[in-house]
Order: C-alpha cells, then structure tokens, then sequence
C-alpha cells in the first residue's frame, strides 16, 4: 500500500502513517506538499487565538468564538476566482470560511502525532515558492520523520502557486 496525500490530505496521510494500527502495512507515504502549517501571515495569531480559545473554554464555546472570528474577519463565505474553465469546472471555489477549524485540526492532529514512529520510505515534495502552506514549517516537520526520507525541493515560479504541483491547471511549469 502506497499512501499519498496532498496539501490537508499530506497532513493527514502523515497522520495516519504514523498510526500503530497502519505500522508495516505502507510500503511508502508520499507527501506533494503536505500542509503542516499555513503560509498566511495571519495563522500563526489564529493558531495562538486558537490554542487559548480550547485550553479556557468548552470545545463546543471555544469554536463558536473562533467561527465568530472567521466569519469576523474573513466573512462567511469565500470564492476564488477561476484560473480558467478547468479550474472552475474541477475545483471548489466557493466555501465556507469555518471549514479553516476543520483544515486545522487535520494540521494539529499530523503535528502533534509521533511522525517519528514512521516507519516506511518517505517522500516528500514542494517548493520554498509556496504560497498556500508553510515549506519551511514542511521541511522543519520531515526531519522529525522517522525511516528512510526524500525530500525534493522544486523550483519555485513566479506564474503558479507553487503548491498544486504536476498540475496542467494550477502549476503548468511544473508538470
């Protein structure tokens, strides 16, 4: 079983590959770039909000106030704008902003898991250029890995994202 994960679903294959009940069944994760931490300038505030929110009130309060913040300072609903009719057509470009609580928890579950315990080939992808996750946070979260570990650093470009990559639609120089 090969298990490969993308942006939140990185996280969270990293997650499950580091589960006891998964040990020896993975012959490989592979992660394109895995989000372990976001690259808005912002979520190192929202993840401290976050953090003081869950230890001082209940879990059901302590969302409430943090979707009350998100809807505050982000409004209730966000929509990209296409990059063209296959982006429009393939991907979701209208959302919720609440689900942010939903992407950080996958992220704090795979950080505070024993990614160590891994014991499968492991490789990892992204690049210094991306503008949706932290590949420095990434970088910092692979030397906690444990086995044998590839990390490939691709060439950032000033026409994509930089985190959708191998894609004709998001990351055309990539593919």
């Amino acid at each position: 079983l090969v298990l490969v994960g993308t942006s939140t679903g990185g996280a969270l294959a990293a997650w499950a590959a580091s589960r006891p009940e998964l040990e020896g069944e993975l012959a490989a994760l592979v992660l394109v770039p895995p989000a372990f931490a976001l690259a808005a300038p912002i979520y190192p505030a929202f993840r401290a909000l976050k953090a003081a929110a869950d230890a001082a009130l209940p879990a059901a309060l302590a969302r409430a106030l943090m979707t009350s913040v998100i809807h505050a300072t982000q409004g209730r609903v966000k929509t990209a704008p296409g990059r063209g009719e296959l982006h429009r057509r393939y991907w979701t470009l209208t959302y919720p902003t609440a689900a942010i609580l939903n992407l950080v928890a996958v992220i704090e579950a795979a950080a505070a898991s024993d990614l160590a315990a891994i014991r499968c080939p492991v490789l990892v992808i992204g690049s210094h250029g991306d503008r949706a996750i932290s590949w420095d946070q990434t970088i910092d979260v692979y030397k906690r890995l444990g086995g044998k570990k590839v990390l490939v650093t691709a060439p950032a470009s000033d026409e994509d994202d930089n985190h959708v990559l191998c894609n004709p639609i998001l990351s055309p120089s990539s593919v």
